[in-house]
């Protein structure tokens, strides 16, 4: 912040004052003492509580002594298009007095509107205990974007949350905060444009078994999406929800997609059946106790506008069961209730795979290990086993693959053309300077989606600002 004042968290203040993590409800008196690391002040000051908000775990402080001369306010940006961005944080977690780096990929937000951060490089550090209250710099906008606010409790997960700069700004209205919301970005579909080039062999065979469906005698339609953690398998859902259902469907602007969240490990595959009810009766239902799937079917009926379902099998659950948790699946979803005519249900299944950078035997072991895995679902799905799902249309899309410069070429003249102006040489420029960043001169060189679409990102921004 700026004039003296400095924005954290109120749990980060109650601990430094030994009341503990969980923030008192009155403000808490007291002084704290502040550095600033990063910065070529060696000073330490004084600060007291200025402003107090446990509820959203926000406090300001406001300095006593004189404000180093060398240090200045953070700028703070508040946009909705923050999808897949790239984010860095630096903290200070326990036994590493000098404090460290972290990198992650932000995703949605949680109930409580904080955004999730994952890691998706498994490696290096990660955010913990003594990141909260640090701003968070968002490597698409080269600006902060909030303040990290809390980490998953289970340190496998790789989970982080941030506050977000314009939900800080609605709790503290004298935080001064830059807001972007271009007209050209008021359609999510303008957000997935990073993640439009190629994906040309999927939409076809999605479009195939879209085909199939019977308005009059619906079925539910699922499709299994795979591939690589770094080829934005949500992104392309949501293109799926925003771009292509609606070109499909006849006076269908809005198609929902509901995100249905699965614990992290089954106990067993027989317990897949009993977490599926539970997930859509808390999604769908809003009860915590399971309900049938009767029920659950009844209420959909009265909605009448097209559903996505999305799941995720977590990685740790597929490499474990392979087909036998596909088989599974497909069982549960074969004795759902019949849909009512005009009734569209979508179903989407991601199973996703990552490669482990780090030495040793272990990373060496889980590679393998997905490597066969990977190989045992491709021969099953290739084996077409879905004919005995007679209830079901089911799909499984090729596999998502890296993006070549050609399709990001074509992606600039034509999916992108109104947004970019006229300059096409300019932009076609800068993305070939993005492959090359990566690959060299390796004209043949591909490139993940998520590296792609984050220097996309960066062309689009420039030229819609």
């Amino acid at each position: 912040m700026a004039d003296g004042r400095v924005l954290t968290c109120a749990h980060v203040v109650s601990s430094a004052l030994g009341m503990g993590r969980t923030p008192p409800v009155e403000k808490p008196t007291g002084e704290l003492m502040i550095d600033f690391p990063l910065t070529d002040s060696a000073k330490i000051i004084k600060a007291g509580i200025k402003f107090w908000e446990p509820s959203a775990d926000l406090a300001v402080l406001e300095v006593i002594d004189p404000f180093p001369i060398s240090v200045k306010a953070a700028r703070l940006l508040a946009t909705p298009h923050l999808l897949e961005n790239r984010i860095r944080a630096f903290g200070f977690q326990a036994h590493y007095e000098q404090g460290n780096w972290a990198n992650g990929i932000l995703k949605g937000p949680n109930i409580d509107g904080w955004l999730e951060i994952v890691d998706l490089a498994l490696s290096g550090h990660f955010i913990h205990e003594g990141f909260s209250g640090g701003p968070v710099w968002d490597e698409t906008y080269q600006c902060c974007i909030g303040i990290i606010v809390a980490v998953d409790s289970d340190p496998v997960n790789r989970t982080g949350y941030l506050i977000p700069a314009g939900l800080i700004a609605e709790k503290l209205q004298t935080l001064q905060v830059e807001y972007r919301q271009q007209v050209k970005q008021n359609n999510p579909a303008f957000d997935l444009l990073p993640y439009m080039p190629n994906r040309k062999t999927q939409d076809k065979a999605f479009l195939e078994k879209f085909q199939k469906l019977d308005n009059v005698n619906p079925k539910p339609m699922i499709s299994i999406v795979y591939g690589h953690d770094r080829q934005c398998i949500d992104s392309y859902v949501q293109r799926i929800q925003w771009k292509i259902l609606p070109s499909l469907l006849l006076n269908i602007s809005e198609i929902k997609l509901i995100d249905i969240s699965l614990q992290d490990k089954l106990e067993s595959i027989g317990t897949l059946e009993e977490e599926l009810i539970g997930a859509l009766s808390r999604e769908i239902l809003q009860r915590a106790e399971p309900a049938s799937i009767s029920e659950i079917q009844n209420r959909l009926t009265f909605n009448p506008k097209p559903l996505i379902l999305y799941f995720e099998l977590q990685n740790d659950i597929w490499l474990r069961d392979g087909s036998k948790l596909i088989q599974k699946f497909l069982d549960f979803w074969q004795k759902w209730p019949a849909l009512v005519p005009g009734q569209n249900l979508f179903i989407f299944v991601k199973l996703h795979y990552q490669t482990f950078n780090k030495n040793g035997f272990w990373a060496l072991q889980q590679n393998i290990r997905q490597g066969w895995r990977k190989n045992e679902l491709d021969n099953y799905f290739r084996a077409d086993p879905f004919a005995a799902y007679n209830r079901l249309i089911c799909a499984v899309l090729p596999e998502l693959e890296d993006v070549l410069y050609e399709h990001a070429k074509y992606w600039a003249k034509h999916d992108a053309a109104q947004y970019l102006g006229g300059d096409i040489e300019e932009v076609l420029h800068r993305i070939r300077c993005i492959f090359d960043s990566h690959n060299g001169h390796d004209t043949s060189g591909s490139l993940s989606m998520f590296d792609l679409a984050q220097g996309l990102k960066q062309i689009l921004i420039s030229y819609s600002a």
